[in-house]
């Protein structure tokens, strides 16, 4: 394995290692199941295993505005209930699906603290505009449109609840 730590050069950060290539036979290091290659940065400290008192609950947030690609996000929703379905019977699990994708239901769910929600699992379209240079999800409106939610947005949404201890974009 061949690892890249660089830290103190982050001018080299920005470069496509993974088309790092040798001369001879050796070709695209990446390419090769001898030489995997792996970026991380290097954290100075632990992190700290995260600690939740049972049941782990589970917001699933499946935004399907009307005027974007449909996703699966049924789908999702069956694969989720299912992978969890025996925790879900021993009630280690809460999985719960949010009643409307939209940044103001998520909120208020969020701000129930005594069914604090410990995983965010969103479902649905994200957008990179490039002329702010920042990513968004698009979660929907009253009218089930498209409303972009910044990532600066999105994070000060979920900042300040405590309990919340993993997002995952999907």
């Amino acid at each position: 394995r061949l690892s890249l730590r660089l830290n103190e050069t982050p001018e080299l950060a920005a470069l496509p290692w993974e088309y790092l290539y040798g001369t001879g036979e050796i070709g695209f290091l990446a390419l090769s199941a001898h030489t995997p290659i792996v970026r991380f940065p290097e954290i100075m400290a632990a992190i700290a295993p995260v600690q939740v008192q049972l049941p782990l609950r589970i917001l699933a947030v499946i935004s399907a505005p009307e005027d974007v690609a449909m996703l699966d996000g049924a789908g999702e929703w069956q694969r989720i209930q299912s992978a969890l379905a025996s925790s879900i019977k021993e009630r280690k699990v809460v999985v719960e699906r949010l009643h409307k994708a939209t940044l103001a239901a998520l909120r208020d769910r969020l701000r129930d603290l005594d069914q604090p929600i410990h995983c965010l699992h969103f479902i649905g379209h994200g957008l990179f505009d490039r002329q702010a240079q920042q990513g968004g999800l698009l979660f929907e409106d009253e009218a089930r449109q498209s409303v972009l939610v910044s990532s600066d947005l999105f994070a000060a949404h979920l900042s300040d609840h405590r309990p919340l201890s993993l997002v995952f974009l999907n």
